[in-house]
């Protein structure tokens, strides 16, 4: 039994994969009618719980088939303004926990700095600066 033909075969069929499917006129019809019924207009974009990809899954089509017919009869994408909202308030949120782990990282090294020894740290250095300033001809 020779396995090496059959593994030749088995990997040139693999290599002849069937193109993807044309969209039809009757897809297209499909496609835009579910469109019709959930993208709201170019400003507001889809209606709550509906994307390009809910689409596509919705009518089991390809998702840019859905891209094709939407930007084609309907203008470009925009979500709706429940999720775009959402977006915007996990993007602050994200911020503000970038900046309160920056104040932490602040703050350890204050900390670590000594305070209290910081400032006679600096009082010495104070007199030291007066008593250069003293030294060096004006």
């Amino acid at each position: 039994m020779k396995i090496v033909p059959k593994i030749e075969q088995a990997v040139n069929h693999m290599m002849k994969a069937e193109p993807p499917r044309t969209m039809s006129r009757e897809d297209r019809r499909i496609v835009f009618e579910k469109l019709n019924g959930v993208y709201l207009d170019e400003r507001r974009g889809y209606d709550t719980g509906w994307s390009d990809h809910k689409v596509a899954i919705d009518l089991g089509v390809p998702r840019a088939w859905v891209e094709q017919v939407r930007e084609e009869m309907f203008g470009p994408v925009n979500s709706n303004p429940e999720i775009q909202e959402f977006l915007e308030g996990v993007k602050a949120l994200k911020a503000i926990r970038d900046q309160v782990a920056r104040i932490d990282a602040i703050s350890a090294e204050i900390k670590a700095l000594n305070p209290a020894s910081l400032t006679e740290r600096i009082a010495k250095l104070e007199k030291l600066e007066a008593l250069v300033r003293k030294s060096i001809p004006g």
